[in-house]
């Protein structure tokens, strides 16, 4: 299937809740052996909750005595899960801002 940017929904969200429609990109991988909060999968990207946070980058942690980087280190070195695919939070990027946000944006200028 060829990828196309036109069928990603407007918003935050991999779903339309206008249409009713779930991104065709999106979905979860129930034969997974993860958790219920790491088997979202999108394909566009073709990255799951799983791989996202497995990416080594840089991370800084602040509590209230201090800070602490953490340098090459992922999510999941810290034990933490922070890809929100699962709960159809985009990863992709694309359309993020909504139409009404565009449609401003244009007038205002």
């Amino acid at each position: 299937m060829r990828k196309s940017k036109k069928l990603i929904p407007y918003g935050m969200y991999c779903f339309d809740y206008k249409n009713n429609k779930r991104c065709p990109y999106w979905s979860r991988d129930i034969s997974s052996k993860r958790n219920a909060h790491e088997n979202g999968f999108c394909s566009y990207i073709n990255k799951s909750d799983w791989d996202l946070n497995e990416i080594k980058t840089t991370i800084t942690q602040w509590t209230k005595e201090d800070e602490k980087v953490f340098k090459d280190t992922s999510w999941h070195d810290l034990g933490l899960n922070e890809s929100l695919l699962w709960d159809q939070c985009k990863e992709c990027g694309i359309h993020e801002e909504t139409l009404l946000g565009k449609i401003r944006r244009f007038f205002d200028r």
